[in-house]
Protein backbone atom coordinates (compact mmCIF):
# COMPACT_ATOMS: atom_id res chain seq x y z
CA UNK A 1 0.00 0.00 0.00
CA UNK A 2 1.39 3.45 -1.03
CA UNK A 3 2.71 5.62 1.98
CA UNK A 4 0.89 9.04 1.15
CA UNK A 5 1.26 10.39 4.55
CA UNK A 6 5.14 9.77 4.20
CA UNK A 7 5.13 11.03 0.54
CA UNK A 8 3.24 14.41 1.40
CA UNK A 9 5.16 15.29 4.51
CA UNK A 10 8.40 14.82 2.72
CA UNK A 11 7.31 17.17 0.09
CA UNK A 12 6.51 19.42 2.74
CA UNK A 13 9.97 19.49 4.33
CA UNK A 14 11.91 19.64 1.08
CA UNK A 15 9.90 22.87 0.36
CA UNK A 16 8.44 24.35 3.05
CA UNK A 17 5.49 27.09 2.69
CA UNK A 18 6.26 30.48 3.51
CA UNK A 19 4.29 31.72 6.63
CA UNK A 20 5.41 35.41 6.62
CA UNK A 21 4.13 37.07 9.73
CA UNK A 22 1.18 39.51 9.69
CA UNK A 23 2.10 41.71 12.70
CA UNK A 24 -1.47 43.55 12.30
CA UNK A 25 -3.18 40.34 12.63
CA UNK A 26 -1.33 38.97 15.66
CA UNK A 27 -2.30 42.66 17.44
CA UNK A 28 -5.75 42.45 16.38
CA UNK A 29 -5.79 38.40 18.10
CA UNK A 30 -4.25 39.79 21.23
CA UNK A 31 -6.47 42.43 21.79
CA UNK A 32 -9.22 40.32 21.56
CA UNK A 33 -8.10 37.57 24.08
CA UNK A 34 -7.10 40.15 25.97
CA UNK A 35 -10.52 41.52 25.83
CA UNK A 36 -9.56 45.08 24.22
CA UNK A 37 -11.26 46.89 21.02
CA UNK A 38 -9.28 46.50 17.91
CA UNK A 39 -7.57 49.80 16.99
CA UNK A 40 -8.79 51.81 14.12
CA UNK A 41 -11.54 54.48 14.01
CA UNK A 42 -13.59 52.34 11.88
CA UNK A 43 -13.50 49.41 14.59
CA UNK A 44 -14.90 51.45 17.31
CA UNK A 45 -18.20 50.47 18.83
CA UNK A 46 -19.42 53.45 19.94
CA UNK A 47 -19.13 55.27 16.41
CA UNK A 48 -22.28 53.88 14.99
CA UNK A 49 -25.10 55.01 18.29
CA UNK A 50 -22.93 58.28 18.74
CA UNK A 51 -23.47 59.53 14.58
CA UNK A 52 -26.50 58.37 14.91
CA UNK A 53 -27.78 60.36 17.88
CA UNK A 54 -25.64 63.37 16.30
CA UNK A 55 -28.30 62.86 13.56
CA UNK A 56 -31.41 62.86 15.64
CA UNK A 57 -30.70 65.54 17.75
CA UNK A 58 -30.95 68.18 15.24
CA UNK A 59 -33.70 66.25 13.54
CA UNK A 60 -35.79 66.32 16.89
CA UNK A 61 -35.25 69.63 17.46
CA UNK A 62 -36.53 70.75 14.18
CA UNK A 63 -39.42 68.72 13.96
CA UNK A 64 -39.77 70.25 17.72
CA UNK A 65 -40.03 73.75 16.00
CA UNK A 66 -41.96 72.18 12.95
CA UNK A 67 -44.87 71.45 15.13
CA UNK A 68 -45.03 74.79 16.58
CA UNK A 69 -44.46 76.67 13.30
CA UNK A 70 -47.85 73.97 11.77
CA UNK A 71 -49.57 75.24 15.39
CA UNK A 72 -49.30 78.44 14.51
CA UNK A 73 -50.28 77.92 10.57
CA UNK A 74 -53.52 76.36 11.96
CA UNK A 75 -54.78 79.61 14.28
CA UNK A 76 -54.11 81.47 10.66
CA UNK A 77 -56.38 79.25 8.63
CA UNK A 78 -58.72 79.49 11.22
CA UNK A 79 -58.91 82.62 11.43
CA UNK A 80 -58.99 83.76 8.36
CA UNK A 81 -62.42 81.55 7.66
CA UNK A 82 -64.19 82.90 10.32
CA UNK A 83 -63.59 86.02 8.71
CA UNK A 84 -65.06 84.87 5.32
CA UNK A 85 -67.55 83.40 6.98
CA UNK A 86 -68.81 86.55 9.13
CA UNK A 87 -69.65 89.19 6.47
CA UNK A 88 -69.54 92.18 9.39
CA UNK A 89 -66.19 91.15 10.33
CA UNK A 90 -64.44 92.32 7.41
CA UNK A 91 -64.77 96.20 8.09
CA UNK A 92 -61.07 96.58 8.68
CA UNK A 93 -60.33 99.05 5.39
CA UNK A 94 -59.78 102.62 5.13
CA UNK A 95 -62.19 103.44 2.25
CA UNK A 96 -63.86 106.22 -0.04
CA UNK A 97 -67.43 106.23 -0.04
CA UNK A 98 -69.38 106.56 -3.17
CA UNK A 99 -73.21 105.50 -2.50
CA UNK A 100 -76.02 106.02 -4.45
CA UNK A 101 -79.17 104.77 -2.81
CA UNK A 102 -82.29 103.71 -5.07
CA UNK A 103 -85.70 103.15 -3.57
CA UNK A 104 -87.77 101.06 -6.06
CA UNK A 105 -91.49 102.09 -5.58
CA UNK A 106 -92.71 99.17 -7.41
CA UNK A 107 -91.32 95.97 -5.65
CA UNK A 108 -90.88 98.44 -2.30
CA UNK A 109 -86.82 97.71 -2.34
CA UNK A 110 -83.68 99.63 -1.61
CA UNK A 111 -80.77 98.98 -3.87
CA UNK A 112 -77.00 100.72 -2.77
CA UNK A 113 -74.52 100.85 -5.70
CA UNK A 114 -71.24 101.34 -3.62
CA UNK A 115 -68.06 102.45 -5.56
CA UNK A 116 -65.16 101.97 -2.69
CA UNK A 117 -61.96 104.89 -4.01
CA UNK A 118 -61.65 106.49 -6.73
CA UNK A 119 -58.12 107.06 -9.06
CA UNK A 120 -57.32 109.64 -11.14
CA UNK A 121 -59.23 108.61 -13.88
CA UNK A 122 -62.57 108.21 -12.05
CA UNK A 123 -62.40 104.75 -11.85
CA UNK A 124 -63.89 102.43 -9.05
CA UNK A 125 -60.86 101.03 -7.11
CA UNK A 126 -60.42 99.61 -3.17
CA UNK A 127 -58.04 101.41 -0.11
CA UNK A 128 -56.99 99.07 2.13
CA UNK A 129 -55.78 99.50 5.56
CA UNK A 130 -52.23 98.42 5.41
CA UNK A 131 -52.10 97.44 9.36
CA UNK A 132 -54.48 94.30 8.91
CA UNK A 133 -56.42 93.27 5.79
CA UNK A 134 -56.61 89.27 5.46
CA UNK A 135 -57.89 89.90 1.98
CA UNK A 136 -54.82 92.56 0.89
CA UNK A 137 -52.80 89.91 -1.12
CA UNK A 138 -56.00 88.73 -3.28
CA UNK A 139 -56.94 91.92 -4.43
CA UNK A 140 -60.50 91.81 -3.54
CA UNK A 141 -62.81 92.56 -0.57
CA UNK A 142 -65.79 90.10 -0.56
CA UNK A 143 -68.15 92.19 1.72
CA UNK A 144 -68.48 95.58 -0.80
CA UNK A 145 -68.21 93.15 -3.93
CA UNK A 146 -71.66 91.31 -2.65
CA UNK A 147 -73.04 94.94 -1.77
CA UNK A 148 -73.02 95.93 -5.38
CA UNK A 149 -76.58 96.17 -7.21
CA UNK A 150 -77.57 93.24 -4.03
CA UNK A 151 -81.20 94.54 -2.39
CA UNK A 152 -80.61 95.30 1.50
CA UNK A 153 -83.34 93.45 2.55
CA UNK A 154 -81.21 89.75 1.09
CA UNK A 155 -77.83 91.54 3.33
CA UNK A 156 -78.87 92.03 6.58
CA UNK A 157 -81.42 90.72 9.38
CA UNK A 158 -83.67 93.70 9.42
CA UNK A 159 -85.57 94.64 6.55
CA UNK A 160 -83.57 98.15 5.19
CA UNK A 161 -81.21 98.58 8.11
CA UNK A 162 -77.69 99.68 6.45
CA UNK A 163 -74.26 99.30 8.29
CA UNK A 164 -73.55 102.73 10.29
CA UNK A 165 -69.72 102.07 9.19
CA UNK A 166 -70.32 101.62 5.71
CA UNK A 167 -73.13 104.66 4.84
CA UNK A 168 -73.67 106.35 8.30
CA UNK A 169 -76.92 107.03 8.17
CA UNK A 170 -77.93 104.89 11.08
CA UNK A 171 -79.92 102.04 11.27
CA UNK A 172 -83.46 103.94 10.36
CA UNK A 173 -84.43 104.04 6.60
CA UNK A 174 -85.69 106.98 6.88
CA UNK A 175 -82.52 108.74 7.39
CA UNK A 176 -81.91 108.36 3.98
CA UNK A 177 -82.43 111.31 2.61
CA UNK A 178 -80.83 113.61 -0.42
CA UNK A 179 -79.21 116.18 2.75
CA UNK A 180 -77.92 112.97 4.64
CA UNK A 181 -76.59 111.29 1.30
CA UNK A 182 -74.23 114.87 0.15
CA UNK A 183 -73.26 115.13 3.50
CA UNK A 184 -72.01 111.52 3.68
CA UNK A 185 -70.62 112.63 0.35
CA UNK A 186 -68.43 115.08 1.81
CA UNK A 187 -66.84 112.92 4.74
CA UNK A 188 -63.49 112.09 5.45
CA UNK A 189 -62.80 108.24 5.35
CA UNK A 190 -63.55 106.57 8.67
CA UNK A 191 -60.62 105.29 10.56
CA UNK A 192 -59.90 101.64 10.51
CA UNK A 193 -61.65 99.37 12.70
CA UNK A 194 -59.29 97.22 14.91
CA UNK A 195 -59.69 93.46 14.88
CA UNK A 196 -59.87 93.41 19.00
CA UNK A 197 -63.13 95.82 18.41
CA UNK A 198 -65.35 93.23 16.87
CA UNK A 199 -66.81 89.97 17.97
CA UNK A 200 -64.57 87.63 17.09
CA UNK A 201 -64.57 85.92 20.71
CA UNK A 202 -67.24 83.88 20.49
CA UNK A 203 -66.75 82.60 17.04
CA UNK A 204 -63.16 81.61 17.52
CA UNK A 205 -64.32 79.40 20.64
CA UNK A 206 -66.25 77.30 18.41
CA UNK A 207 -63.62 75.11 16.72
CA UNK A 208 -60.81 76.07 18.99
CA UNK A 209 -61.31 76.47 23.47
CA UNK A 210 -57.61 77.62 23.90
CA UNK A 211 -58.61 80.76 22.08
CA UNK A 212 -59.68 83.68 24.46
CA UNK A 213 -59.31 86.25 22.12
CA UNK A 214 -58.93 85.96 18.30
CA UNK A 215 -55.37 87.47 17.74
CA UNK A 216 -55.45 89.47 14.46
CA UNK A 217 -53.56 86.93 11.58
CA UNK A 218 -51.27 90.01 10.49
CA UNK A 219 -49.60 89.71 13.78
CA UNK A 220 -49.13 85.76 13.39
CA UNK A 221 -47.77 86.34 9.93
CA UNK A 222 -45.24 88.82 11.13
CA UNK A 223 -44.19 86.88 13.77
CA UNK A 224 -43.36 83.97 11.10
CA UNK A 225 -41.86 85.68 8.48
CA UNK A 226 -39.61 87.55 11.42
CA UNK A 227 -37.97 83.84 11.40
CA UNK A 228 -34.59 83.46 10.73
CA UNK A 229 -34.05 82.94 6.88
CA UNK A 230 -31.86 79.87 7.53
CA UNK A 231 -34.01 78.13 10.57
CA UNK A 232 -37.32 78.43 8.20
CA UNK A 233 -35.66 76.74 5.31
CA UNK A 234 -34.29 73.71 7.71
CA UNK A 235 -37.92 73.46 9.05
CA UNK A 236 -38.85 69.45 7.81
CA UNK A 237 -42.06 69.31 5.31
CA UNK A 238 -42.84 65.92 5.74
CA UNK A 239 -42.34 62.39 7.11
CA UNK A 240 -42.03 58.99 5.48
CA UNK A 241 -41.67 54.86 6.25
CA UNK A 242 -40.89 52.35 3.35
CA UNK A 243 -40.32 48.93 3.58
CA UNK A 244 -38.69 47.08 0.57
CA UNK A 245 -36.93 43.32 -0.41
CA UNK A 246 -34.05 42.48 -2.98
CA UNK A 247 -30.86 40.87 -3.82
CA UNK A 248 -27.35 41.47 -3.14
CA UNK A 249 -24.41 40.32 -5.58
CA UNK A 250 -21.24 40.31 -3.33
CA UNK A 251 -18.40 41.08 -6.24
CA UNK A 252 -15.03 39.39 -4.85
CA UNK A 253 -16.15 36.23 -4.90
CA UNK A 254 -17.05 35.79 -8.25
CA UNK A 255 -20.43 34.94 -10.93
CA UNK A 256 -23.77 33.75 -9.34
CA UNK A 257 -22.93 34.35 -5.51
CA UNK A 258 -25.82 36.56 -4.51
CA UNK A 259 -28.22 36.43 -1.62
CA UNK A 260 -31.15 38.39 0.00
CA UNK A 261 -31.58 41.22 1.72
CA UNK A 262 -34.86 43.41 3.38
CA UNK A 263 -34.66 46.59 4.20
CA UNK A 264 -37.03 49.55 6.50
CA UNK A 265 -36.50 52.76 5.90
CA UNK A 266 -37.49 56.43 7.92
CA UNK A 267 -36.68 59.84 6.01
CA UNK A 268 -37.29 63.30 7.03
CA UNK A 269 -37.74 65.85 4.01
CA UNK A 270 -36.70 69.01 3.55
CA UNK A 271 -38.45 71.20 0.74
CA UNK A 272 -39.38 69.51 -1.87
CA UNK A 273 -36.19 67.61 -3.17
CA UNK A 274 -33.78 67.03 -0.12
CA UNK A 275 -34.61 63.77 2.19
CA UNK A 276 -32.52 62.60 5.46
CA UNK A 277 -32.89 59.21 6.05
CA UNK A 278 -32.39 56.47 8.08
CA UNK A 279 -33.34 52.64 8.58
CA UNK A 280 -32.78 49.02 9.42
CA UNK A 281 -31.11 46.48 7.15
CA UNK A 282 -30.93 42.35 7.14
CA UNK A 283 -28.30 40.79 4.79
CA UNK A 284 -27.65 37.94 4.18
CA UNK A 285 -24.98 35.85 2.15
CA UNK A 286 -24.75 31.96 2.41
CA UNK A 287 -23.25 29.93 0.00
CA UNK A 288 -20.44 26.89 -0.56
CA UNK A 289 -17.46 27.38 -1.88
CA UNK A 290 -15.11 24.94 -3.30
CA UNK A 291 -11.68 25.11 -1.67
CA UNK A 292 -8.98 25.41 -4.93
CA UNK A 293 -5.39 23.61 -3.67
CA UNK A 294 -2.26 25.42 -5.16
CA UNK A 295 -0.24 23.48 -7.73
CA UNK A 296 1.99 21.52 -5.23
CA UNK A 297 -1.48 20.28 -3.38
CA UNK A 298 0.01 21.60 -0.24
CA UNK A 299 -2.76 22.86 2.25
CA UNK A 300 -2.00 26.91 1.94
CA UNK A 301 -4.38 28.60 3.67
CA UNK A 302 -5.18 31.78 1.42
CA UNK A 303 -8.25 33.26 1.40
CA UNK A 304 -9.83 31.85 4.83
CA UNK A 305 -8.38 31.36 8.11
CA UNK A 306 -6.51 28.35 8.97
CA UNK A 307 -8.63 25.20 10.48
CA UNK A 308 -6.43 21.93 10.61
CA UNK A 309 -7.84 18.98 10.06
CA UNK A 310 -7.76 15.90 12.72
CA UNK A 311 -5.42 14.27 10.39
CA UNK A 312 -2.63 15.21 7.84
CA UNK A 313 -4.03 12.82 5.35
CA UNK A 314 -7.68 14.93 5.13
CA UNK A 315 -7.90 16.93 2.69
CA UNK A 316 -10.24 20.52 2.35
CA UNK A 317 -13.15 19.80 -0.14
CA UNK A 318 -15.37 22.58 0.40
CA UNK A 319 -16.20 25.77 2.31
CA UNK A 320 -19.37 26.83 3.83
CA UNK A 321 -20.13 30.31 4.30
CA UNK A 322 -22.84 31.67 6.39
CA UNK A 323 -22.75 35.73 6.99
CA UNK A 324 -25.92 37.82 8.47
CA UNK A 325 -25.85 41.21 9.16
CA UNK A 326 -27.81 43.97 10.57
CA UNK A 327 -26.95 47.61 9.22
CA UNK A 328 -27.65 50.97 9.99
CA UNK A 329 -27.39 53.12 6.99
CA UNK A 330 -27.13 57.23 7.66
CA UNK A 331 -27.51 59.40 4.60
CA UNK A 332 -29.01 62.06 2.32
CA UNK A 333 -31.11 61.62 -1.04
CA UNK A 334 -32.27 64.01 -3.37
CA UNK A 335 -35.49 63.39 -5.35
CA UNK A 336 -35.43 65.08 -9.18
CA UNK A 337 -39.19 65.88 -10.38
CA UNK A 338 -41.13 66.02 -6.89
CA UNK A 339 -44.84 66.69 -8.72
CA UNK A 340 -44.77 64.21 -11.56
CA UNK A 341 -45.77 60.50 -11.17
CA UNK A 342 -42.36 59.20 -11.85
CA UNK A 343 -39.43 60.82 -9.80
CA UNK A 344 -35.79 59.64 -10.33
CA UNK A 345 -33.33 59.99 -6.88
CA UNK A 346 -29.91 59.39 -5.85
CA UNK A 347 -28.56 59.01 -3.10
CA UNK A 348 -25.46 58.59 -0.61
CA UNK A 349 -23.76 58.06 2.70
CA UNK A 350 -22.66 55.88 5.31
CA UNK A 351 -23.63 52.31 6.88
CA UNK A 352 -22.90 51.20 10.04
CA UNK A 353 -22.61 47.57 10.06
CA UNK A 354 -22.73 44.55 12.68
CA UNK A 355 -22.47 40.58 11.99
CA UNK A 356 -24.20 38.89 14.19
CA UNK A 357 -23.21 35.35 12.51
CA UNK A 358 -19.99 35.36 11.06
CA UNK A 359 -19.41 31.45 10.32
CA UNK A 360 -17.20 29.29 7.97
CA UNK A 361 -17.95 25.42 7.57
CA UNK A 362 -14.55 23.31 6.39
CA UNK A 363 -15.83 20.11 5.04
CA UNK A 364 -12.57 17.54 4.94
CA UNK A 365 -12.23 14.25 2.99
CA UNK A 366 -10.56 11.47 4.33
CA UNK A 367 -8.62 8.59 2.27
CA UNK A 368 -11.25 6.38 2.14
CA UNK A 369 -13.37 8.79 0.62
CA UNK A 370 -15.45 9.82 4.15
CA UNK A 371 -16.04 13.09 4.71
CA UNK A 372 -16.22 14.95 7.95
CA UNK A 373 -17.06 19.21 9.36
CA UNK A 374 -15.55 21.85 11.62
CA UNK A 375 -17.17 24.69 12.08
CA UNK A 376 -15.57 28.57 13.32
CA UNK A 377 -18.22 30.88 14.61
CA UNK A 378 -17.55 34.93 15.54
CA UNK A 379 -14.96 35.68 12.90
CA UNK A 380 -16.12 39.00 12.72
CA UNK A 381 -16.63 41.59 15.74
CA UNK A 382 -20.01 41.17 17.35
CA UNK A 383 -20.18 45.02 17.59
CA UNK A 384 -21.50 47.48 15.21
CA UNK A 385 -18.89 49.10 13.10
CA UNK A 386 -18.57 51.98 10.82
CA UNK A 387 -16.50 51.16 7.71
CA UNK A 388 -18.60 51.62 4.87
CA UNK A 389 -20.19 54.03 2.34
CA UNK A 390 -23.37 53.46 -0.17
CA UNK A 391 -24.58 55.33 -3.11
CA UNK A 392 -27.63 54.61 -4.56
CA UNK A 393 -30.14 55.67 -7.44
CA UNK A 394 -33.09 54.73 -8.34
CA UNK A 395 -36.99 55.90 -9.66
CA UNK A 396 -40.28 55.97 -7.13
CA UNK A 397 -43.56 56.25 -8.76
CA UNK A 398 -46.28 58.42 -7.08
CA UNK A 399 -49.95 57.74 -8.10
CA UNK A 400 -51.22 59.68 -4.84
CA UNK A 401 -49.79 62.18 -2.02
CA UNK A 402 -49.51 58.97 0.46
CA UNK A 403 -48.33 55.77 -1.36
CA UNK A 404 -45.09 55.08 -3.98
CA UNK A 405 -43.33 52.62 -5.91
CA UNK A 406 -39.66 52.58 -5.48
CA UNK A 407 -37.58 50.98 -7.76
CA UNK A 408 -33.52 51.26 -6.51
CA UNK A 409 -30.30 50.13 -7.71
CA UNK A 410 -27.75 50.70 -4.93
CA UNK A 411 -23.53 50.18 -4.33
CA UNK A 412 -21.84 49.57 -0.72
CA UNK A 413 -17.91 49.43 -0.37
CA UNK A 414 -15.97 48.61 2.51
CA UNK A 415 -13.78 51.53 3.46
CA UNK A 416 -10.81 49.37 4.82
CA UNK A 417 -9.30 46.64 3.16
CA UNK A 418 -9.05 42.96 4.80
CA UNK A 419 -6.68 40.09 4.79
CA UNK A 420 -9.19 37.71 4.18
CA UNK A 421 -11.71 36.84 1.50
CA UNK A 422 -14.89 37.68 3.06
CA UNK A 423 -13.28 41.22 4.82
CA UNK A 424 -13.37 44.61 1.96
CA UNK A 425 -16.14 43.47 0.43
CA UNK A 426 -18.12 45.10 -2.57
CA UNK A 427 -21.85 45.03 -2.59
CA UNK A 428 -24.58 45.49 -5.11
CA UNK A 429 -28.15 45.62 -4.39
CA UNK A 430 -31.36 45.53 -6.37
CA UNK A 431 -34.56 46.63 -4.26
CA UNK A 432 -38.34 47.00 -5.09
CA UNK A 433 -40.59 48.45 -2.33
CA UNK A 434 -43.25 50.35 -1.12
CA UNK A 435 -43.05 54.12 1.07
CA UNK A 436 -45.80 55.62 2.74
CA UNK A 437 -45.81 59.32 3.34
CA UNK A 438 -47.25 61.16 6.05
Amino acid sequence: MHDYFEQKIKKVLNDPPDFPVDEKAWENLQNRMQGKPAKGWGKMAYLAPLALLLWLVPVAFLWHTNGQLNEANNKIAHLETLLRSNAALLLDTVVQRHVTIVYDTVYKAVYADVNIGENKNNEPQQSFNQSFSPYLYKNENPYFTALNRAPINSLFAKPGYLPEPLLGFGNNIDNIKPENIAAEKNTRPSPPLYVQQLPLKSFANNKNRNLSIAAPPYILKKNKKGLRYYMYKMQPTHFSLGAGYGMVDILKFGAGKRDIFARWDATIGYGKNINLLTGLEFLKWEFVEEYQKEADETLIFKDYPEELPNSPTDELDEIYIDFRYIQIPVGMEYVFSNQNRWRPFIGSGLMAQRAFRSRLTYEYERLDNSDYKKQKDNILPNSFVLKSAWSSFGIQYAPGDHWSFRLEGSAQFDLEKGKYKYEGLQFYKLKSGLKYRF
